[in-house]
């Protein structure tokens, strides 16, 4: 790609999330992104966002051809990664990464599901709780079940308590959610099996990674919760370690690569995304999430993946900046 005039757009921490780190801040991912841009001949703008009025008058004076989206949240709140986007698609300012409707589809949990059980593909049972009351007023709820915030990504809101056994724990947790994140619950049937995340970069598989769950203590339930994810000292992260590529039958392989492929363009997913699929011990895989603009850091298992197929950290990010200027000239 010849050189281009890049800006990365960012989020500073929000202080709705304080403390939340590395689910939230990603200015070291910003630097490294950077670095690599302007090595290979690129003119690179580092920008955080704050405020739109400012922000659109700075890309007015920067004239950027591409806009490197690292913007994670906006207004405080996870749904402002959609509006970021649709800020810059007023202003026709190309930009990496899937489009509003994607991202905003993809946040609801319920949205996401609803529509790809539609197209035929596999996803756990479920309900969506919007009030305690709510719970009486269900046909019934499959146990185990795992309970999520609604609207939240980067696993906010799941803890190992997400994972209950019976009534009193499902009325306890979906308490918690309504709670501290002031929006609905999902209660899905927990699949027990094996987890699985499956990268894409325009349109094209990676190889497959897997969380192995061997080594956690008997006890903890075999999922990937907020500390697996982000809190490096704990349990839970030292002990799910992500394999990349997964051993899994041929047959396996092949459907569950399909799946998540359909998976990414039924939601309408641009240049890249990572689908998470939970397989059961009949062999049985469910789409859990689909995650377009997914965590792209160095250590992510998004690069891992795209690393394992040859492609080097590097070589990701100048593609990633490469799709929306082939974009622009078809």
């Amino acid at each position: 790609m010849n050189a281009i005039k890049i800006v990365v757009a960012y989020n500073e921490i929000s202080p709705a999330k304080e403390g939340d780190t590395k689910g939230y801040e990603n200015r070291k991912d910003v630097e490294t992104i950077s670095d690599i841009l302007k090595d290979s001949g690129h003119e690179v703008f580092p920008v955080s966002f704050k405020e739109p009025v400012e922000f659109i008058n700075l890309m007015k004076e920067l004239n950027p051809d591409v806009v490197f989206n690292l913007v994670e949240e906006a207004i405080g709140e996870a749904r402002g990664e959609m509006l970021f986007c649709s800020l810059l698609e007023l202003f026709s300012i190309p930009y990496t990464g899937s489009q509003p409707v994607a991202i905003g589809l993809c946040l609801n949990k319920e949205k996401t599901k609803s529509i790809l059980r539609t197209f035929g593909i596999p996803t756990p049972s479920y309900r969506v709780v919007e009030k305690l009351d709510d719970i009486d007023n269900v046909d019934r709820f499959d146990f185990p079940s795992i309970v999520k915030p609604l609207s939240e990504d980067a696993s906010f809101g799941i803890e190992n308590s997400s994972v209950v056994f019976e009534s009193k724990q499902l009325f306890d947790r979906v308490h918690d959610i309504l709670n501290t994140y002031k929006q609905p619950a999902l209660v899905e049937k927990y699949i027990d099996g094996r987890e699985l995340n499956v990268a894409i970069i325009d349109g094209a598989v990676m190889p497959i990674s897997e969380i192995d769950f061997s080594t956690l203590p008997s006890g903890m339930p075999r999922i990937c919760n907020y500390d697996a994810k982000w809190t490096e000292d704990s349990v839970e992260y030292q002990n799910t370690v992500p394999v990349c590529p997964s051993t899994l039958s041929e047959d396996l392989e092949r459907m569950v690569r399909d799946i998540a492929l359909e998976s990414y363009n039924i939601m309408g997913c641009r240049d890249y995304a990572r689908v998470d699929i939970r397989v059961s011990k009949y062999d049985v895989p469910y789409v859990i999430e689909v995650n377009p603009n997914p965590d792209i850091s160095f250590d992510a298992g998004f690069s891992r993946s795209a690393m394992a197929s040859g492609i080097s950290y590097a070589q990701l990010i100048e593609k990633l900046a490469e799709l929306p200027i082939k974009r622009k000239q078809k």
